[in-house]
C-alpha cells in the first residue's frame, strides 16, 4: 500500500508533533506500507523526525508563484483531456498523487479557512481531480473571505473524507452541507522517542520553573497583523509572571517553537531581556537552546511547575503531560482545547488580556496544582482515542477492501 501525505508543514515543533504522531499511527496500522511526504511550501523545509526504510520525504517538491503557469496548464488539461506537463515540480507532485493508494492531508491549521492558502488548496484539488478521496487528518477547516477560494474549497471538501479538530469547523462545514467527523489534535497520540531527547532534568530542577512559550502576531496573523498586540501582551503578562516567579522562587524557561528557516532566536531574546528589565534575576531565566526536537519541547513542558503558552501546541503538550497551564489564546482552536481539557478558567483571549486577569489566573494555577493535574489525567485516554480517528477509519476501510 502506498500512502501519500500532502501539505506536511515543517520548521514548527507543533506541526512536527502532529505529523510524527500521525506517522506513528500509520506505521502501527500499516507496518508494510510505504509512506511518502510532500511538504508545504516555505523557502526551505526540514523533514519531520520520522524515518524508516519504507518512508520517503520529498522536501524538493515545493510549489511557489513560479509554478502558477504549470498549475493553469494542468487545470486546462483536466478540462480538455490532454496532459501538457511532462516535467517540472508540479508534474512530480501529480505523479506521486496518481501513484498513491491513499492521500492524507497532513494535520495543520486553517490553510483552508482564514489563512486562504492557494498552494495548499491546489494540491488537494489535484488529488481530487486525479480520482483520489483525500483524508483530512484532524485539521482546522473553515471559510475564507475570498468567494472563489471558498467555491473551490467546497468542491474539494465535498469529495474528501473530513476529520476536524474543532467543533467550530464542524459547524461551519455543516452549513456547507458537509458532515465531518470531530476529533481532537493529532499530537495527543504522540509517543516519545528517547533517542531524540536532548534536554535532561535533575530532581532538584523538576517543577522549579515556569515554561513560557511566546510568539509574535503582528507580523503574520491575519487577525492581529500590524495592530501592536505584541507590545500590549509584553506589557501585560511579563510583570505578572515576574511577580509569581520571584514570590515562589521559580525560574523561567523560554521554549523555542520555530526552527530552521523560521528560527526566532532574536525574538526570544527580546522576551528574555524584557523579563530581566522587569526585575527577574538574569540567572533565573533562559532560552532553552537544548530544544532541538519536538520531543525536547515536550520534555521542558513536562517538567515545569506550570506553562504559559501563546502557542496552540504548547497548550496541547501541557494537557498531554498533565501540566497546569495558562493559555493566551489567539484562535478558536486554543479555546476549544481549553474547553475539552476542563481548563477554560485558565484561558485569556489575547485581545482581552489585562494584568489583573493574568495575576488571578496564575495564582489559581499554583493553588490548584494537584486538582488540575488529576483532572487532566482523567481525560487523556479519551483524547488519545479521538486523535487517532482518521487512521482507524482508513484501517477499517482497508479491511473491507482486502475481503473484496
Amino acid at each position: 500500500m502506498k500512502i501519500l501525505v500532502i501539505n506536511q508543514h515543517s520548521n514548527n515543533f507543533g506541526d512536527d508533533a502532529a505529523g510524527v504522531a500521525m506517522s506513528q499511527q500509520i506505521r502501527k496500522k500499516f507496518p508494510e506500507a510505504s509512506i511518502e511526504y510532500i511538504y508545504h511550501s516555505f523557502k526551505e523545509v526540514s523533514p519531520i523526525p520520522f524515518h524508516d526504510s519504507k518512508t520517503k520525504h520529498h522536501t524538493d517538491l515545493l510549489l511557489f508563484k513560479k509554478d502558477i503557469p504549470d498549475a493553469l496548464k494542468y487545470l486546462c488539461s483536466r478540462a480538455f483531456g490532454f496532459n501538457p506537463l511532462k516535467k517540472g515540480t508540479l508534474n512530480k507532485n501529480v505523479k506521486l498523487i496518481k501513484e498513491a493508494d491513499a492521500v492524507i492531508v497532513s494535520p495543520c491549521g486553517a490553510n483552508i479557512g482564514i489563512y486562504q492558502d492557494w498552494i495548499f488548496l491546489l494540491r488537494v484539488l489535484i488529488a481530487v481531480l486525479e480520482g483520489k478521496k483525500p483524508i483530512f487528518h484532524l485539521n482546522t477547516i473553515g471559510k475564507s473571505k475570498n468567494v472563489l477560494f471558498n467555491f473551490i474549497a467546497k468542491y474539494v471538501l465535498k469529495r474528501s473524507k473530513l476529520y476536524v479538530r474543532e467543533n467550530k469547523s464542524k459547524l461551519e462545514l455543516n452549513s456547507w452541507g458537509l458532515k465531518p467527523e470531530h476529533g481532537v489534535d493529532t499530537a495527543f497520540s504522540l509517543k516519545e522517542d528517547p533517542e531524540l531527547i536532548n534536554v535532561q532534568f535533575s530532581d532538584s530542577e523538576d517543577k522549579s520553573y515556569i515554561a513560557f512559550i511566546p510568539t509574535r502576531f503582528d507580523n503574520w496573523h491575519v487577525h492581529y497583523r500590524n495592530n501592536s498586540i505584541d507590545t500590549k501582551l509584553m506589557d501585560t503578562i511579563i510583570p505578572e509572571i515576574v511577580k509569581v516567579a520571584k514570590t515562589n522562587n521559580l525560574g523561567i524557561k523560554i521554549i523555542p517553537h520555530l526552527t530552521g528557516s523560521l528560527d526566532e532566536s532574536d525574538f526570544l531574546k527580546t522576551y528574555k531581556d524584557e523579563f530581566i528589565k522587569q526585575g527577574l534575576d538574569k540567572n533565573e531565566i533562559s532560552v532553552v537552546k537544548e530544544v532541538k526536537t519536538l520531543f525536547d519541547y515536550e520534555q521542558v513542558i513536562k517538567h515545569a511547575k506550570f506553562a504559559v503558552s501563546m502557542r496552540y501546541h504548547g497548550v496541547i503538550f501541557a494537557i498531554k503531560k498533565m501540566v497546569p497551564f495558562l493559555s493566551l489564546s489567539y484562535e478558536n482552536k486554543m479555546s476549544e482545547a481549553c474547553t475539552y481539557s476542563g481548563m477554560l478558567d485558565y484561558e485569556i483571549k489575547i485581545s482581552e488580556a489585562n494584568s489583573d486577569d493574568v495575576a488571578r489566573k496564575l495564582d489559581g494555577l499554583l493553588k490548584n496544582d494537584s486538582v488540575i493535574r488529576e483532572s487532566l489525567a482523567s481525560r487523556l485516554n479519551v483524547l488519545k482515542k479521538l486523535s487517532s480517528l482518521p487512521i482507524q477509519g482508513l484501517y477499517l476501510e482497508s479491511l473491507f477492501k482486502d475481503k473484496k
